[in-house]
């Protein structure tokens, strides 16, 4: 009888392991709202393509590794291998065949990547927005401790 116990509870451990690190895929096409912090006046719409797996690593590191469509920062499909930090924050980069890097910017998401932000310079994109309000509140949550001082606290 014991041993049916401990075969049970290894089983069921099993189940909880493979289901928490098995990797999910993601297909999103999101619309949203891409403005400059030093300019109140510009708000545009924008859309990105995210089409890969999320991985959740050791230690609770998560990987993102897919394509990422985005013209507004110049993303046409670009392979991306993400790793996010404890912030939700990973760097858009690809290297080269020369050894060169290519910067995309910064990516915050949460964690089934249906809701990011980019920032590139002082461009802030985020996904899913419909106003330039929604799209700031979306940006405060994410950088609340990354940016303490970049966003105001309106």
């Amino acid at each position: 009888m014991k041993l049916k116990l401990i075969i049970g509870v290894l089983f069921l451990c099993l189940i909880v392991f493979l289901f928490l690190l098995w990797p999910r895929q993601v297909n999103y096409n999101l619309e949203g709202i891409k403005y400059k912090q030093s300019d109140n006046s510009f708000a545009d719409n924008v859309s990105i393509r995210i089409d890969g797996q999320i991985n959740k690593k050791y230690f609770g590191v998560r990987e993102f590794q897919g394509r990422i469509y985005c013209d507004a920062i110049g993303l046409n499909g670009k392979y991306f291998n993400l790793l996010f930090d404890e912030t939700n924050k990973s760097y858009l980069s690809v290297m080269k065949e020369n050894g060169d890097t290519t910067e995309y910017g910064e990516i915050f998401s949460n964690k089934t990547m249906d809701e990011l932000v980019v920032v590139k310079g002082d461009n802030i994109l985020v996904f899913p927005a419909k106003t330039r309000d929604i799209a700031e509140a979306t940006a405060t949550k994410f950088f609340k401790a990354e940016y303490k001082y970049h966003f105001n606290d309106q």
